[in-house]
C-alpha cells in the first residue's frame, strides 16, 4: 500500500513538474527576444572554455565590422538641408535673362531642373541610403535571415545551447578560425576604404561647390545687366552645378557600395553563427 502511495505521489509530482516546466517554457517563448550574435558569442566562449583546451577564441569579428564606430559626422546625411529653398530658387531665377537658352532649353527651366535634381539627391537619395546603412550597422539577430536558410535560427540555437562541446568539436572550430577571420579581414578592408571615401566625398559635395554656386547666384541677383548675368551663368554657374552633381553622383555610388558591404557582412556573420551552432557544415563564403 505504501508503495502504491509513493508511486501515486511520484507520478503527481512528475505531472506537476512537467506542467510547471511547460508553463515556464511557454512564458519564456512569449517574452523572449530574438537570439543575438552576442548571445551566440557568449555561449560559444563558455562551451570552448568548458572543454579545457588551450584556446581562447577572439570572436569579435562576428559582432561588428568596425574597431570603432564610424564618425557619425562622416555618415550622417540626415541633417542635410536643400541646396536651395523654393524661395531662393524663385529669387535667383527671376534675374535669368528671358531669352537665354542652355542646351536648347530656356535657361530658367534648365537651371531650375538642375536645382531640383541636386535637392532630390540631398533630401531623398542620400537620406534613404543613410537609413539603410544605419539599419545594417545595427543588425544583430541572425534569425532575420531565416527565409534564406532551412532551419530557423533561434530554435536551432536553443537546441544547441543545452549541449556541451567535446574536445574534437572545439578542435574543429579552432582549425576553421583562420578561414573566418580571413573572410572578415577582406570585408573590413573594403568597409574601411569606403568609409574614408564617403567622408571625403561628403565634405566635397557639401563644401566648396555649394559655396561657389551660392556666390554665383548672389552675383546674378545684384547684377542688372543681362549680358553680365549671362556671362556669370556660362562662365561660372553651369560648371559649378555640373561639379556639384558629379560629386553627388560619386558620393551616392560610395554609399551604395557601403550599404552592399554591410549587407554582405551581415549575411556572412549569419553563416558564421550558423556554423558555430551546427546548421552550416562549413563557414562558407556568402
Amino acid at each position: 500500500m505504501a508503495y502504491q502511495f509513493n508511486c501515486i505521489v511520484q507520478d503527481k509530482m512528475k505531472i506537476f513538474l512537467f506542467l510547471t516546466f511547460s508553463s515556464l517554457l511557454l512564458l519564456v517563448q512569449i517574452n523572449c527576444e530574438p537570439v543575438t550574435f552576442e548571445n551566440v558569442a557568449d555561449s560559444f566562449r563558455d562551451k570552448i572554455k568548458a572543454t579545457k583546451i588551450k584556446w581562447v577564441p577572439n570572436i569579435d569579428f562576428m559582432l561588428k565590422i568596425y574597431e570603432r564606430k564610424p564618425n557619425t559626422s562622416d555618415l550622417n546625411l540626415q541633417d542635410m538641408i536643400p541646396f536651395l529653398s523654393e524661395e531662393q530658387r524663385e529669387l535667383y531665377l527671376s534675374n535669368v535673362p528671358n531669352r537665354m537658352e542652355v542646351q536648347g532649353m530656356p535657361a530658367r527651366t534648365f537651371i531650375s531642373k538642375q536645382i531640383s535634381e541636386i535637392n532630390f539627391m540631398q533630401m531623398k537619395t542620400f537620406r534613404k541610403l543613410h537609413d539603410a546603412i544605419i539599419t545594417g550597422l545595427n543588425f544583430d539577430s541572425p534569425s532575420e535571415y531565416d527565409n534564406e536558410f532551412r532551419e530557423p535560427f533561434d530554435a536551432s540555437f536553443n537546441e544547441w545551447n543545452v549541449k556541451p562541446f567535446k574536445k574534437p568539436d572545439a578542435e574543429l572550430f579552432k582549425k576553421s578560425w583562420p578561414t573566418m577571420t580571413a573572410q572578415y579581414d577582406r570585408l573590413k578592408r573594403k568597409f574601411d576604404n569606403v568609409v574614408k571615401n564617403v567622408a571625403l566625398l561628403r565634405q566635397q559635395a557639401n563644401g566648396p561647390q555649394i559655396v561657389n554656386c551660392r556666390l554665383s547666384f548672389a552675383k546674378m541677383k545684384i547684377n542688372t545687366d543681362p549680358d553680365d548675368v549671362t556671362s556669370i551663368i556660362n562662365d561660372e554657374l553651369l560648371e559649378q552645378l555640373n561639379e556639384m552633381k558629379q560629386k553627388q553622383s560619386e558620393l551616392a555610388i560610395q554609399l551604395q557600395e557601403l550599404k552592399s558591404i554591410i549587407s554582405r557582412y551581415n549575411i556572412q556573420r549569419t553563416i558564421w553563427a550558423r556554423f558555430l551552432i551546427g546548421t552550416e557544415k562549413t563557414p562558407r563564403l556568402a
